[in-house]
Parts: structure tokens; sequence; C-alpha cells
């Protein structure tokens, strides 16, 4: 029997009836709960065939509720071989979005070190996180998801915050197997939250920068492809006197409100007209073509009202 001698002994009567197991992966989960314990929610009917091995609370402390080495139905596929320790989050008093989900405590991450220690020292656990949904090593709930997996379908579980902190959990664990100690989190809970926030606030920042840039390549790229070569060259071949950067921008952006000279506009009229009227354009070629119609036409009859208005 493989009872973890830091958790309170509290075995439900699945402990009598499961099947039993090799563990060799501990398989981390979140409770979505503000209580100091699952025993009642997994001794009632409202569990549906679902236990947990253990339930880490928010102060660092364990509940066992099964023998590690039999089987907990806690994630699908992965119920042949896990460990599955289900962990306090404070729902319903901390957060309610997943988004705001928070990272593990200061003693929850402390706890979980402790945990992986004593697993790779009973079971062989390897201190690595797992390659393949049933590979050796430490995993979560919805890093396997579909069939076979952890989960049928997507999920949030354990949490994004809680996932980044994985890996370093890990290394602290193999630090105290090589004998170096287990040095405690020097951050709070708090602390980690407030760094991870910045973090994803910055990624969105980013990504907002990226949507900008891609639109904006995007409807070059799409332009490009709708304007006939003839007429980039036309265009670029008869500038607004010396200014081509204009002549750029109507390419573009479809604007003719930077050109100033009546007659080269006219000209640029009749130029895509003629291109228009071909029976062969793509109805996105004649669209846009239409469109750069009438921004000419516009600044050929804002022009003309400039010049009637201008005294002699």
């Amino acid at each position: 029997m493989a009872r973890y001698p830091k958790a309170a002994w509290r075995p439900i009567p699945e402990n009598n009836t499961q099947s039993r197991i090799n563990p060799r992966a501990l398989i981390l989960h979140t409770a979505v709960s503000n209580g100091s314990s699952l025993y009642g929610f997994w001794t009632s009917s409202g569990s549906a065939g679902v236990e947990s091995h253990f339930y880490l609370q928010k102060d660092g402390d364990f509940e066992q509720y099964l023998d590690t080495t039999r089987r907990a139905d806690c994630q699908r596929d992965g119920n042949s071989f896990g460990v599955s320790v289900e962990t306090w989050d404070g729902y319903g008093a901390v957060w309610t979005r997943d988004a705001d989900l928070p990272a593990w405590t200061t003693a929850q991450c402390n706890a979980l070190v402790d945990l992986m220690v004593w697993m790779h020292r009973t079971h062989g656990l390897p201190l690595r996180v797992s390659r393949y949904w049933n590979d050796s090593g430490v995993a979560w709930h919805n890093k396997y998801i579909g069939s076979p997996g952890f989960a049928a379908g997507p999920r949030t579980c354990p949490g994004a915050r809680r996932i980044r902190q994985i890996p370093s959990l890990i290394e602290r664990a193999k630090r105290v197997v090589a004998g170096g100690g287990a040095e405690e989190d020097e951050m709070s809970a708090a602390e980690v939250n407030k760094i991870i926030d910045a973090i994803e606030k910055l990624g969105t920042r980013v990504d907002k920068l990226e949507g900008r840039v891609d639109e904006r390549v995007g409807g070059l790229g799409q332009r490009i492809e709708e304007m006939p070569a003839e007429i980039w060259a036309f265009v670029l071949a008869h500038p607004n006197g010396t200014d081509r950067a204009a002549a750029e921008t109507f390419l573009t952006h479809g604007r003719a409100d930077a050109w100033s000279a009546p007659a080269t506009l006219r000209a640029l009229r009749d130029f895509l007209v003629a291109f228009e009227s071909q029976a062969d354009l793509a109805e996105a070629q004649r669209g846009a073509l239409q469109s750069q119609i009438e921004a000419v036409d516009a600044r050929i009859e804002q022009l003309t009202d400039d010049s009637e208005e201008t005294p002699s």
C-alpha cells in the first residue's frame, strides 16, 4: 500500500474496489473549488464515479483518498497509470472566469515539489514533463485532449498560470533528489500572478499590432492582385509633378487627395475607364477600378470647385 506520509489519509470506498495500477505519471488538476476538502464530494452521488488520489489545499496540506497503486477515474485514458492531484483554486471567492484562474500559492508549490520527490522515490516517477499521452512523467489534465488522451474535449484545467509553473517545480524537485535541497519560492502567488498578467497584457498588445500589420499588408497584397500591371505602370510613370509618393498612395490605398494636377487626373481617369470596360476583367478588379475612378472624380471635382472660388 502506498500512502503519502505528508497527506491526511481519508480513504473513500473506491480504495477497496478499484483495480490496481502501476503509477508512473503525476497528473495535475484544478478542482474548481474553494473548499478545504473533496472527501464529501467524492463520497456523494454527485461525483458520478469520478475520484482523485489527492486534494491539495490552499495552505499546502494534502488529503489522500486512494492508495496511489489504486486506479482513480479522473483523466480518461490516463486513469490506468496516472496519479491524480486535484488542487484548491478559490473558485467563487477568487475567480469565476477562466482567464482569472490564479497560480498555485507558494504553499501549494512547495507541497507539489515534495510530492514529486516522493513519487520519484516511491514509484520511480521521471522528473520531466511527459512527452506523449501515455508517457511517464509529470502532466496536466488538458495536456492531451481527444482519444487517446486525458479529456474528451478542450478544457482549462489546471489553468494557464499553473501550467507555466510546472517546469520550475520539476526543476526544484530534481535539485532535492540530487541532494541540493528545495528552495522555497521567494515570490508570493500574488507576485507571480502580477508578472504573468503583465506578460499576457504584453502578448495581447503584440497580437493586436500583428493584426494591424497583417490587415495592412493583406490589403496591399489584394490590391496588387486586383490591379492590372498596366495601371501600375501608367500611374507610376505619371506621378503628380515630382510627387511619386502620391502615386504610390493612390495605387495602394485608392486615395487621390494628394494629387493636384487636374489634367493628369483626367488622363488617369480615362485610362482607368478604358480598363474597366474590358470584358475579361475579374469582378474584384472591376470593383477596385470603380472605387479608384470615383476617388479621381471626387478629386477633380474638388480641384475644379477650388479654382472657381479662387479670385482672379
